[in-house]
Parts: structure tokens; sequence; C-alpha cells
């Protein structure tokens, strides 16, 4: 990924306890020539996010940017100046213009552009899974909502198809592969948590293997020494618990970079659910459909 200029973006949610600090932390790792701030509409200066998030940022690699929440005021000067300013619900669109931003640099994870049921709620009281996936939503939007401004990019177009459930992903393997042979694009299967290079031999088709390692918290791929020389598809062998932390890891956005930089890229992720539990990587995952 490569940035295209400097400044500042605003991440703005109601307290500034979860999705906005999250979110902004993740866009300051993508764009570190962009200083990115967070602030709530009803944020108390300096209180402290809840062990969750923060519990929640390490299981994910992520360092965060602070550890309390602050006001629109507390940051009157930065939200004021920044380029982009991303809110998490249309209801503040109003107040931040109110603010003094102009409205031309709101965008909103709400936008319309957006299916309702990718759309991050305040995730309050929400129990643990369903607190993990609305935060990774957050983070979802809020990429494609960055790439939409030209802020970030790939070398060629990558479409992310998350099948619903674990019973989808078949027919959705195939029918992504298909397109990707009428394009000549590459595809990665991208389900770390329950590999599927045994449903790709049953259909007969062939794959170069994807390896993913980690050791004293560094994590590591051999996407520089999978040898494209044309569309492939490429998978992994062996599951990874650390799937989240993968995923938003440098080590990920290197793999995309490799087997975009010639083709477009199609990336098939796990199911978004199964019948016991939602799965928060697929959505992290999707941040990087552009």
């Amino acid at each position: 990924m490569t940035t295209d200029q400097s400044g500042v973006i605003a991440v703005i949610c109601r307290l500034n306890q979860a999705r906005s600090i999250i979110a902004s932390t993740y866009l300051s790792r993508i764009l570190p020539e962009h200083r990115v701030v967070s602030a709530g509409i009803q944020a108390p200066d300096g209180q402290r996010i809840p062990l969750s998030v923060q519990v929640l940022a390490q299981k994910w690699g992520l360092e965060l940017n602070k550890d309390f929440s602050q006001s629109l005021d507390s940051i009157r000067e930065e939200i004021l100046a920044a380029e982009l300013v991303i809110v998490a619900e249309n209801s503040f669109i109003e107040i931040l213009a109110d603010f003094g931003v102009n409205p031309s640099k709101i965008v909103s994870m709400q936008d319309q552009v957006f299916d309702p049921d990718v759309i991050p709620i305040d995730p309050v009281n929400l129990n643990p899974e369903s607190f993990e996936v609305e935060l990774a939503k957050a983070v979802m939007v809020s990429v494609q909502l960055v790439a939409q401004r030209n802020l970030v990019k790939h070398h060629n177009k990558i479409t992310v198809v998350h099948p619903q459930s674990i019973s989808d992903f078949q027919n959705c393997l195939l029918s992504v592969n298909a397109a990707a042979d009428k394009v000549g694009a590459s595809v990665l299967v991208a389900d770390f948590r329950f590999p599927q290079n045994g449903l790709i031999e049953r259909l007969g088709l062939t794959y170069k293997e994807l390896t993913i390692n980690q050791a004293l918290g560094a994590i590591t791929t051999n996407a520089d020494q999978l040898a494209l020389v044309g569309p492939c598809l490429v998978a992994t062998r062996f599951e990874i618990d650390f799937a989240e932390e993968f995923v938003l890891s440098t080590s990920f956005l290197n793999v995309l970079e490799v087997l975009s930089q010639d083709r477009e890229l199609f990336v098939i992720t796990g199911p978004r659910s199964s019948a016991h539990r939602e799965f928060s990587e697929t959505y992290l995952c999707a941040s990087n459909a552009f």
C-alpha cells in the first residue's frame, strides 16, 4: 500500500471508547504519512477506554494510539484541519458541520454504499463475539472510506467475497474461480482459521501454497517466493490461531501487494458465520476491497 498525500484524518464516534479508537489505530498503520486522530461526540476527556478494547487490540496486534477518550473540543484544531472526517453515525454529520467542519470532508460509516448488515453499530453491552465483529466492521468500513478518497491503493483492483455460511463456500469458490478465469485474475482463499485446501483438491483445482508463520511476535509468509508467472489460485494448508492479527498485519498487506501487482485479485474469505458464531476476520479481510 502507498499513500498519495499527507494530512490529518479524524475518526469520530459517540464516546471515543471503541469504534473510533480501533479504526483510527489501524488507519495509522496503513497511512503512516498521515496523522490519524479520534474523538467522541459525547466523550468525556481523559476517561480510560474499556479493558475489553485494550485486550482486543492486543489480540489483533494493534498498538493503540491512546488509551483514553477525547472530546471534540480537545482536538478542535486538528478536526477542523482534517482532510477527511469519518463519523460512525449519520446523525453526527450535522453536529460536525455545526462544529465548523466542511461537509464535503465528512463521510459516514453508515454511508449508502454499504449494505445494512456490514454497517458497524455501537458495541457497548454486546457479547464478546458480537463486540469483536462490530469493531471489525468499523475497521473495514473506515478503510474503504479512506480508499474511496484515493489515499491508499493497491496495484490492481481487489474484490473481496465473503460467503454468508460454511455451506455457501463451495459454490462461492467455484463461481469466483470462474469469474477470475474470465478476466485473467488470481484468487486468494483467505480462510486462514479453517483452511480449505482439502475442498480445493477435491474439486480438482490446482493451487500454490501460502505459508504463514509467527515467531517471537513477528509474522512472515512465503508470498515473495511464490514465483508467480500468471493467474493462479493461492491457499493455505495449515490453520493459524492468530487470524485477525495476520489480516491486520503488514505481512498480509504484502501478500495482497504481491498477488495484485500484475493482475486483478479476488479474495475469498471464510464464512461470515457458522451455526454457532460470527467471525470478525472476514470483515477485516474485506477492508481491502478496492
